[in-house]
């Protein structure tokens, strides 16, 4: 396993945003595909969660 992360959340498109950027954050990734495209486009447009801004953060 190459990262993990545990969250507490009901929102599956948070946790698929979630995931987006910590698979983003592996070195040399340059490829994610996600299941969610609401999740995608959330992400890409800067509009994340406040839990996935701290997770990502490192907070």
């Amino acid at each position: 396993m190459i990262t993990c992360a545990m969250s507490n959340t009901n929102d599956v498109e948070e946790a698929e945003e979630l995931a987006i950027g910590l698979a983003l954050n592996i070195p040399g990734r340059t490829t994610v595909v996600p299941d969610s495209q609401q999740a995608y486009r959330r992400f890409y447009s800067g509009w994340v969660s406040r839990l996935v801004l701290r997770a990502l953060k490192g907070k």
